[in-house]
């Protein structure tokens, strides 16, 4: 057993608190103990030890005192949340089921009659304090759990984000864009609105790769990574398809809407002015496709994307 757990007795007659409690329990090696007289000491007591951080083990309390009894000394401390887990036990020289029960009713776990047998006192006090011991056990322990599943949850959610995301150019990937796709393509049918795509291709861009090197072409996408995020509103969304390819959501806009948007993007990618060593004009340049289409007279979004590739793949040929 602990003889280091704190414990406080609460009676209105401090003779016997000093002269008798404590006596038997310094016998037993029990050295933190504080004597009180009254509820009010009590809670001021509380108090402190809680702003020092020393909680308290156990508390003994006369159920007879004059200005409030224990069972309201017992409503008084269990009013509090950081001192509902602290065992008390009630002293009293009744033998009144009806106040025992009472006691109980509010939150006393025992009770030891008056005068006290020291045998009993003893046995009391130290079952309550194994109690108080494996309630701080199970409190860590679920703490610990709880900061375990935290860390879990934050690992997991990390691990999430990251597998939506393209390592390159910081953009959202394809398995996002996917998933964007198919809730915009729910809203859009409620809404009765069309969703329109662009697809953008740097062009020969292994070339670029094999001449320049792997880093120049990561920093190529880079740069028209941030083309592009430039160009983007709020309900717009962007991704890294994989390789050279990008694409871009518009949920309620128009084609021509977008056409007019893909045509000042070639002119950004083209103001570059990156050297790309097989395009005709010298420069990096891209090949975009676009497509808008109405949920509601469509079987399912493959169908944006496949008419959006199509769209990509004659203006490569043009």
């Amino acid at each position: 057993m602990n003889r280091d757990q704190r414990i406080f007795i609460v009676d209105d007659e401090p003779e016997i608190n000093d002269l008798i409690y404590r006596k038997i329990l310094e016998n037993e090696g029990y050295h933190d103990i504080t004597t009180l007289t009254s509820i009010s000491e009590l809670l001021q007591a509380l108090n402190q030890s809680a702003q020092e951080e020393k909680p308290v083990d156990l508390i003994l309390m006369d159920v007879i005192m004059p200005e409030q009894d224990g069972i309201e000394g017992i409503q008084e401390v269990k009013r509090f949340d950081i001192f509902s887990d602290i065992p008390i036990l009630m002293l009293t020289a009744l033998n009144d089921k009806q106040l025992l029960k009472q006691a109980f009713d509010a939150g006393a776990i025992d009770y030891i009659t008056k005068p006290v047998d020291p045998i009993e006192f003893v046995a009391r006090v130290g079952a309550a304090l194994r109690l108080k011991s494996e309630i701080d056990r199970r409190k860590a322990w679920e703490q610990e759990l709880l900061e375990m599943t935290r860390g879990l949850l934050a690992s997991n959610a990390k691990l999430e984000k990251a597998s939506f995301m393209d390592p390159i150019t910081g953009l959202l990937n394809r398995k996002a864009f996917d998933k964007r796709l198919e809730e915009d393509w729910v809203h859009s049918y409620v809404q009765k609105s069309k969703i329109s795509m662009m697809l953008v291709q740097v062009d020969d861009f292994k070339s670029f790769n094999e001449q320049k090197g792997a880093m120049q072409g990561d920093a190529c996408l880079q740069e028209i990574a941030a083309i592009l995020n430039s160009h983007i509103e709020e309900r717009m969304m962007l991704s890294r398809f994989g390789g050279a390819m990008f694409g871009l959501l518009f949920p309620g806009y128009e084609e021509n809407q977008v056409q007019e948007l893909a045509a000042t993007i070639k002119a950004s990618i083209g103001d570059l002015q990156v050297d790309h060593p097989t395009t005709e004009s010298g420069y990096v340049t891209v090949s975009i496709g676009v497509a808008s289409v109405d949920p509601s007279e469509a079987p399912s979004p493959s169908i944006l994307f496949q008419q959006a590739d199509l769209d990509l793949a004659t203006s490569q040929i043009d």
